[in-house]
């Protein structure tokens, strides 16, 4: 099911007039926000909006809900303390920290570890796509879907026009610093994307455990791939 909007934000605010549900939506290229009373929030319209992957934080915890493609639900639980924010305009704890090498070496921080204006929309999507990716993983791995990632045996992690690799590029990143053993590849049909990213991952030095390849996707040579 083709949604509206790529993703869907809601969370508490505290108001002059009391607590309030800000629920926000983001196109890719906007995001707008409206403030709801508990009691005229349009739940049931959200459940119905088509999306795959659920993330719910709590002050004890989270729960990550995901609906395969064959319609079963794959649900993920962590404890662990969080404080509650209820400001207007919080600042977002964040996955990936913005001096990140690979985020300097790619253009979205500059060489102090600054996110670039220009940039923060894109810094914003990576931390979005890793909010989701490490549960869903993980709840793949607790169901037996894949199988447990080692260093002799890593999570194999392929990306199919994976262009300039800013998301590619993020899952590596943030999943070796979690402890998984993975390696990612990225497709690109361009050669001179290839070699950008391979350039890239050269100068960070992490060439042995992520790779780009020049392909058409249906031609791809890769087997085995997680």
């Amino acid at each position: 099911m083709q949604t509206p909007n790529e993703r869907i934000d809601i969370r508490p605010v505290a108001l002059k007039d009391g607590i309030a549900l800000q629920i926000s939506h983001s196109d890719g290229r906007q995001m707008t926000s409206k403030n709801y009373a508990p009691s005229e929030a349009p739940f049931a319209q959200l459940i119905r909006a088509g999306f795959a992957n659920i993330l719910l934080e709590h002050t004890e915890g989270s729960l990550a809900l995901r609906i395969t493609k064959k319609g079963e639900p794959l649900v993920h639980r962590e404890s662990a303390k969080r404080e509650q924010d209820l400001s207007h305009d919080r600042s977002k704890s964040r996955l990936l920290d913005a001096s990140d090498p690979y985020l300097v070496a790619i253009g979205i921080s500059d060489a102090k570890g600054h996110v670039k204006p220009s940039k923060m929309d894109k810094y914003k999507q990576v931390e979005e796509f890793l909010r989701l990716l490490m549960p869903t993983l993980t709840a793949a791995i607790s169901a037996g879907q894949i199988h447990q990632p080692s260093e002799s045996n890593p999570l194999t992690i392929v990306d199919l026009g994976c262009g300039h690799a800013y998301l590619t590029f993020a899952a590596h990143q943030y999943l070796r610093s979690q402890g998984m053993a993975v390696k990612v590849i990225g497709i690109d049909v361009r050669t001179a994307a290839r070699d950008r990213n391979n350039e890239i991952a050269r100068q960070l030095g992490i060439d042995k455990t992520i790779e780009f390849r020049a392909e058409e996707i249906a031609d791809t040579t890769i087997k085995n791939a997680d």
